[in-house]
């Protein structure tokens, strides 16, 4: 007899506890136990164009150009330059749609960031939130620069052995 009367209590319980949870949750209350009900995660929209193009590379951006050349250590054009180069070089530092037609991650981010790190001496995670960058991303930036480092140093060694030959012939 008392084992029914128990059963019938723990029924009652069972039955009443997530009733009440739904009425809290609808409420605006909050249940005894938040790990019972599923999170809610919400979707981050992502101003990629933000850093590069209205702080650096707009048409009229927030940042002056020589507060460019003492950000990066290169002007402006010789920024341009690199970014030719690299594109040209390197599919990684191209513009284009992914699997998914998205836009692929800015070039300016990518290259933006990796000059900053290698500038700079510091760690990826000093700039990946600002340029919005996931931080693979970012240090693949950084490798494929280091990388590629040489193609940009080609047209400077071929001006200096120009310079050379023109000082021996004189």
């Amino acid at each position: 007899m008392e084992e029914e009367g128990e059963e019938n209590r723990l029924a009652s319980a069972l039955e009443v506890i997530p009733r009440t949870m739904v009425e809290l949750r609808k409420r605006g209350g909050s249940p005894v136990d938040d790990s019972l009900l599923p999170v809610k995660r919400r979707l981050i929209f992502w101003d990629h164009q933000r850093a590069e193009h209205d702080d650096y590379l707009g048409p009229s951006p927030r940042f002056s150009l020589d507060d460019f050349k003492r950000m990066f250590r290169v002007s402006r054009v010789m920024y341009n330059d690199i970014r030719n180069i690299l594109s040209a070089a390197e599919p990684f530092f191209r513009d284009g749609f992914d699997v998914m037609k998205k836009k692929k991650i800015s070039v300016d981010a990518k290259i933006m960031i990796a000059i900053k790190v290698l500038v700079y001496g510091s760690c990826v995670n000093s700039f990946h939130d600002y340029y919005q960058l996931g931080q693979t991303t970012a240090l693949l930036s950084v490798q494929l620069f280091a990388i590629n480092s040489y193609i940009l140093c080609l047209p400077l060694m071929q001006s200096m052995l120009k310079l050379c030959i023109f000082i021996s012939m004189v």
